[in-house]
């Protein structure tokens, strides 16, 4: 049988107000419909590009939930698979956050951005908060040679 215990060195206070990332998640499409009802489709942890193109450009929804005592913006670095940092997003919070006693306090935003993946491999995107990594997730980026349409088969 097991038992449940609580570790009596967790002190409860000290992880309310820790800062981490809870949830991180790639879509192709968002619904926003209030802070209470958002919905992701097609969840993604890789994503196919065309090889033949230099740009390739992809509109991604992203979805992130932080926890914590937040008094500064939380960052999201962006880096390619050789190129290092490429991009950094700063995410402005909300002036109306939740400040109940002893309860956690939950940032959650989600967007659609434009991604323009230069080369193939696994990016990873590591959220920042006061200089710190809360986290860090990939993104493997694939690449898809064009299949000609206008072949015809013989007869």
């Amino acid at each position: 049988m097991h038992e449940e215990t609580s570790d009596p060195s967790i002190d409860m206070q000290e992880e309310i107000e820790r800062a981490r990332l809870i949830a991180f998640l790639f879509a192709r499409h968002h619904e926003f419909r209030s802070v209470e009802d958002i919905s992701l489709f097609g969840i993604l942890t890789e994503v196919t590009v065309p090889l033949e193109e230099t740009k390739r450009q992809m509109d991604l929804s992203v979805f992130i939930r932080v926890a914590g005592k937040f008094t500064e913006s939380i960052y999201i670095h962006m880096h390619s698979p050789t190129q290092g940092m490429v991009e950094a997003i700063e995410l402005q919070l909300p002036n109306n956050i939740s400040v109940e006693e002893d309860v956690p306090k939950y940032v959650e935003t989600v967007w659609t951005i434009p991604f323009i993946f230069k080369e193939i491999g696994v990016y990873w995107f590591d959220v920042q908060y006061q200089h710190g990594s809360l986290g860090k997730i990939p993104l493997l980026v694939r690449g898809e040679e064009k299949h000609n349409d206008n072949t015809s088969s013989p007869t």
